[in-house]
């Protein structure tokens, strides 16, 4: 009897021990299956975020490449062919410098030595006439076409009346762009005739 009193007690306690040591191998199986649930959103996180990145960079060379093909095409374009080009190349000028790119910053500088090209041009020019003819009564300055730019009128609001005077006049845009810039500014500045004396009027 005793004996079957011991036998019941093991049976019981490894029945329990059992119980207990199957709900343990499920609770690791369940902390197995969640710590995979967790790796396993992990590397989907990791990998929108990776192609997220791609689909950056690719979006930044695409872009990368399209302004270098139009600047590459305005680079090429010669600023005093017409008035046309003038208009493309120095619209730059009024460009905010934080949207500005190399090519525009380019152009800039080259809208601005166009303009004093012509400049240094017409005081060359004139000097050599007035030298070699002194009747002339030429300053040798941009002043003997008629235009007085005052001094405190600098390059780029040369170029903005330049600008302005093509926008409307559209249908001048296809001549030099020399031409349009010294009719411009020779409609913005023109220098001041000396007042000439009236007949005294008979009584």
């Amino acid at each position: 009897m005793r004996h079957l009193a011991i036998f019941v007690v093991v049976m019981v306690s490894s029945l329990g021990y059992a119980q207990l040591g199957a709900a343990a191998g499920g609770f690791a199986e369940a902390q197995e299956r969640d710590l995979e649930r967790k790796h396993q959103l992990q590397m989907q996180r990791e990998a929108e975020q990776t192609a997220l990145e791609i689909a950056r960079m690719q979006a930044q060379n695409a872009r990368a490449t399209d302004i270098s093909s139009a600047s590459a095409q305005t680079l090429a374009k010669d600023v005093s062919a017409s008035g046309n080009n003038f208009l493309e190349i120095c619209s730059s000028l009024e460009m905010s410098p934080d949207k500005m790119n190399i090519a525009d910053l380019a152009n800039r500088q080259r809208c601005g030595a166009f303009i004093q090209g012509l400049r240094d041009g017409v005081a060359v020019a004139t000097a050599v006439i007035r030298n070699s003819n002194p009747s002339a009564n030429l300053k040798g300055s941009i002043s003997d076409l008629g235009i007085c730019v005052p001094d405190q009128v600098d390059i780029m609001q040369v170029i903005r009346v330049a600008l302005k005077y093509i926008r409307d006049q559209p249908e001048q845009a296809h001549l030099p762009s020399a031409a349009l810039v010294f009719t411009a500014n020779l409609q913005a500045f023109p220098c001041a005739t000396a007042p000439t004396d009236k007949p005294a009027q008979k009584p």
